[in-house]
């Protein structure tokens, strides 16, 4: 059965697969970026679960809509969410999520003295893009996805695509590498 293609917004859309992620056992949410949501800092549990902070933004500081870390698979996913992907290949959009990833993948990679992050600096860090599925073609994403690599200057290998659809009455997320192709089972 063809998905149904219903109209959600970004913050339906990152929910939607934020609670997935939850239900996950090994991947967990260190920093979600919810409308009107709690003070923006990026946290992770230590070796003996203990949770702490990592990072926190400043008030006008560019923040993604998700961090999301796997430790058993060692990678780290930093989501940027729209609406449409039609917002995700707009110039000014491509350039800000790039930028961000840049900067926070460099802050986060120099941070293996602290103790929430340790090892987890070393781990594989990708891009990922969540939006609500539409009418783009696989063409339309490959392209795009292309520019975004080409913008993070070979900090990931591929570009983590992630789009919401309604399938009978279900919020669900269609996971997977933008030029490989590959299908994720994200979040399990």
């Amino acid at each position: 059965m063809k998905p149904k293609l219903v109209s959600m917004s970004e913050e339906i859309v990152r929910w939607s697969f934020e609670i997935s992620v939850n239900q996950s056992d090994h991947w967990f949410v260190a920093f979600t970026n919810p409308t009107a949501g709690p003070w923006k800092r990026i946290t992770a549990p230590d070796s003996e679960g203990n949770r702490g902070e990592i990072h926190r933004f400043e008030i006008d500081e560019t923040r993604p809509d998700l961090v999301l870390v796997n430790d058993k698979m060692q990678q780290v996913l930093i989501i940027e969410a729209k609406t449409s992907f039609n917002d995700l290949q707009k110039p000014a959009q491509l350039t800000k999520t790039s930028q961000l990833f840049e900067i926070l993948t460099m802050k986060l990679r120099n941070m293996s003295n602290n103790k929430f992050w340790g090892s987890r600096a070393k781990y594989e860090y990708s891009l990922g893009l969540l939006w609500s599925s539409g009418v783009e073609s696989k063409s339309q994403i490959l392209e795009t996805c292309q520019d975004y690599l080409r913008n993070v200057n070979g900090l990931t290998k591929d570009i983590i695509c992630i789009q919401g659809y309604v399938e009978n009455e279900l919020l669900k997320s269609k996971v997977y590498k933008a030029i490989s192709g590959e299908i994720l089972k994200l979040p399990n």
